[in-house]
């Protein structure tokens, strides 16, 4: 019988458990912290929120080209996540005075028509990891509303969750963004958790040069 993608996961996600000789009977406040998009997610929570934008024609024709041609770049890998990513923060100055009542219908359609997607050997492995006593924490550039979003879309249910966090005043957007956790999640971690949770016990998930500074902070890690 040919294994199936999900018993070869499994597999995997066992190999890794026994290689970190990790059990259920560990004492301590154990965390995992995981990067969003690009570790989990197949898509990018930004992207699918500028998509689902440019669709519904919030974008200038101008901003729309320079969205089109980032995202092939990127597709193409001529420019690296970090780069792409800038872009589409500059993007959303267009996105100012939504309300956000506005965006939150925005980000529920764009996650309920493409959120579905994720990668099955990290999902298995933060599951496992919950179920093993240990506290499930998001840190993410992706819109904190987006981010919420989607993770209980596919089931996760984080103790905590990090990310760009939008500003509004009045409720409307000022196109503002706080991305202190983006600029360095391992001083985030540090600053946060160093004195909350065992640090060397815990792990990290993450996929670009964005998380290298929380691989540094923690015991054990895995880059997707």
């Amino acid at each position: 019988m040919i294994p199936t993608t999900l018993h070869l996961a499994e597999k995997q996600v066992e190999r890794l458990l026994r290689l970190w000789n990790i059990s259920g009977e560990e004492h301590g406040e154990r965390a995992v912290f995981f990067d969003i998009d690009g570790t989990i997610n197949r898509h990018d929570c930004l992207e699918l929120l500028m998509q689902e934008v440019a669709r519904r024609g919030l974008l200038s024709e101008n901003k729309i080209k320079m969205y089109q041609h980032a995202n092939q770049c990127w597709k193409h890998r001529d420019w690296s996540f970090e780069k792409y990513l800038q872009c589409l923060i500059k993007l959303i100055e267009d996105l100012k005075s939504l309300s956000g009542a506005r965006l939150d219908k925005i980000a529920r359609e764009a996650i309920q028509n493409h959120g579905s997607y994720y990668y099955l050997f990290p999902w298995l492995l933060l599951l496992r990891l919950k179920l093993l006593g240990y506290k499930l924490i998001a840190l993410s550039g992706a819109p904190l509303f987006m981010a919420e979003l989607y993770l209980e879309k596919i089931g996760l249910f984080p103790w905590k969750i990090h990310a760009s966090n939008y500003i509004f005043k009045n409720n409307i957007f000022t196109g503002d963004i706080d991305l202190t956790v983006l600029k360095d999640k391992g001083a985030f971690i540090k600053k946060e958790y160093g004195r909350k949770i065992d640090l060397k016990q815990s792990i990290a998930l993450g996929d670009t040069l964005l998380d290298v500074s929380m691989f540094q902070k923690v015991g054990n890690k895995v880059v997707i």
